[in-house]
């Protein structure tokens, strides 16, 4: 709720109570450093990840992504 409240956005917050548990589902498993993807218009790029979860996620919008 707190990332689309502060984002504008609506992405589904009825299965996950986290930003992390909606990326790893969309991964299929726990992702690793440094791999993203795009959901919505948002890019999540896993900057750290320990052995059951991601502990820190860079997120990039199309308007701040400075090759796009």
């Amino acid at each position: 709720d707190e990332f689309n409240e502060f984002f504008g956005t609506a992405l589904s917050d009825e299965e996950f109570d986290t930003i992390g548990g909606l990326v790893i589902n969309a991964f299929g498993q726990l992702p690793t450093r440094n791999q993203s993807i795009r959901l919505d218009q948002f890019e999540f790029k896993v900057i750290h990840a320990d052995e059951r979860r991601l502990t820190r996620l860079r997120v990039t919008t199309e308007a701040t992504d400075p090759t796009g």
